[in-house]
């Protein structure tokens, strides 16, 4: 098993104590709002990518009610409890190989 299988299987296995610790992002709704301020359309469609289990794609659902938005991971763990999170998003279980064309991209990453 190489690194990233290895990354994948862990991120699936602690799917539940991730989204435990980190489902509640209010601490970053102001950067989240003064980001939100910068897109032109008011419904833009959006690709979401390491969605984990969903922390970021609440408030990115509670922000653009009408838009359609994406959300990938590579963990099915993480895909399974964002989808029982947040209705109304596309969570998928994939790679962002061949994807089609998307207005906003939004990575968040926590240290």
């Amino acid at each position: 098993m190489n690194t990233f299988e290895i990354s994948v299987k862990r991120f699936d296995e602690f799917a539940s104590e991730y989204a435990a610790r980190f489902m509640n992002v209010d601490s970053y709704h102001e950067h989240f709002d003064k980001f939100c301020t910068l897109f032109e359309c008011k419904n833009p469609s959006i690709l979401e990518l390491a969605c984990g289990s969903g922390n970021v794609t609440k408030y990115i659902r509670q922000r653009f009610p009408d838009s359609d938005i994406i959300a990938l991971d590579l963990a099915p763990g993480m895909i399974e409890i964002a989808k029982n999170t947040v209705a109304g998003v596309d969570f998928r279980v994939m790679n962002v190989g061949n994807l089609k064309s998307i207005d906003i991209i939004i990575i968040a990453k926590k240290n």
